[in-house]
C-alpha cells in the first residue's frame, strides 16, 4: 500500500506564521508529527506531494520521495493527478498535511476499507474507506453526505457516503460528519481514472 501526504496547499490564512505543515509544535513540525503517526500504524511506503512554493523545505525535512504538484488550482485533486500515476493499481492512503491524528485512525480507516473491498458482482477491486469527525456545532469544512445502508449486511458502516459538501453553512449541513483529509481506495489506478474522467 502507497501513502501520499498532500502538503501543497500554501496555508494562505496562516500567514505569517510558516505554512501549516512545516509548523512546529511540542519540538517537531506538523508533517514529522504526521510522519511517525503513520510509520507506527504500519505505513512505510509514503510519499510526500508539494508544490513550487514548498519542494525544498520538504525535501530538506524529511528523507521520502517528493512529487511536486503540476496543477495547484485543482487543489487536492491536482495533487492526486500527479502523484497517483506513480502507484498504479495499488491501495492507496491519501492523508492531508494540517492535521494530527492519532495512528490508531489512520490503521482503522485502512482496516475498514479493505473489510469493504472486493464486490463478488464485479472483477474489478474498489471499495475504500473515509475518515470522518462527528460535531455537535457548526465547523466550516466538508461535511459528509451519508445514505442509510444498514440493509447490506458486513458493509462496515451504517451509512454509504455519497458525497462531500465543502462548507455548506451552518444550518445546510448534510450530516454532523465532517470529512477527515485520511482516505483508503482499494485501487490507485481506479481512483485516477475517475479523477480524470470529472471536470
Amino acid at each position: 500500500m502507497k501513502t501520499l501526504v498532500l502538503l501543497a496547499g500554501q496555508s494562505k490564512r496562516f500567514w505569517p506564521l510558516t505554512e501549516k505543515p512545516l509548523f512546529p509544535i511540542a519540538g517537531k513540525t506538523i508533517l514529522e508529527h504526521i510522519i511517525a503517526r503513520l510509520e507506527a500504524s504500519g505505513c512505510t511506503d509514503i510519499t510526500l506531494i508539494g508544490s513550487k512554493y514548498n519542494m525544498k523545505d520538504i525535501e530538506s525535512l524529511a528523507e521520502l520521495p517528493v512529487i511536486e504538484q503540476e496543477k495547484l488550482e485543482l487543489g487536492m485533486r491536482g495533487a492526486l493527478l500527479s502523484a497517483l500515476p506513480s502507484c498504479g493499481d495499488e491501495d492507496v492512503l491519501i492523508v492531508g498535511g494540517n492535521d494530527i491524528i492519532d495512528a490508531s485512525a489512520y490503521h482503522a480507516t485502512v482496516e475498514a476499507g479493505q473489510q469493504i473491498g472486493m464486490d463478488p458482482s464485479t472483477s474489478l477491486r474498489a471499495g475504500g474507506a473515509l475518515l470522518a469527525q462527528t460535531v455537535s456545532r457548526y465547523f466550516p469544512g466538508g461535511y459528509l453526505s451519508v445514505k442509510d445502508d444498514r440493509t447490506r449486511p458486513n458493509s462496515g458502516s451504517s451509512g454509504r457516503i455519497t458525497g462531500i459538501v465543502e462548507k455548506p453553512g451552518e444550518g445546510k449541513e448534510p450530516s454532523n460528519l465532517v470529512n477527515i483529509v485520511c482516505h483508503y481506495h482499494r485501487n490507485a489506478a481506479m481512483l485516477l481514472d475517475a479523477l480524470n474522467k470529472i471536470e
